[in-house]
């Protein structure tokens, strides 16, 4: 039988994090009787993926970032390319990664003019 959901809603970020550092400090010294895998990057992989599903599941809360001026031009002109243009987003992926790089180049301060 499995828990109900409320039992682990909205688990903070630094658990994950917590999570992460006691692995890798007990790996380091483990000597468990039962075995299995003591690998740091094969356990990292799985941490990571449970933190995916923990995070898909909706049982994490993210701290909300004020995107940055040019987080905001690059979800802009994404929008524009999937609206206007009707590009996939495949293809939307390497100009948003493109235009990023661009006004980060161009702007460095953070500040976009337009």
């Amino acid at each position: 039988m499995t828990p109900p959901r409320s039992a682990y809603r909205l688990l903070p970020p630094s658990v994950t994090h917590s999570c992460r550092k006691d692995t890798k400090q007990h790996l380091a010294k483990c000597r468990c009787p039962m075995g299995g895998i003591r690998q740091y990057h094969t356990t990292r992989a799985a941490l990571r993926h449970f933190e995916a599903v923990l995070d898909a599941g909706g049982y994490l809360r993210r701290r909300r970032q004020t995107p940055s001026p040019v987080e905001l031009e690059v979800r802009r002109f994404d929008e524009y390319l999937r609206t206007t243009c009707g590009l996939k987003d495949a293809t939307r992926t390497y100009r948003r990664r493109y235009l990023r790089e661009f006004l980060l180049a161009f702007f460095a301060d953070g500040r976009v003019d337009r």
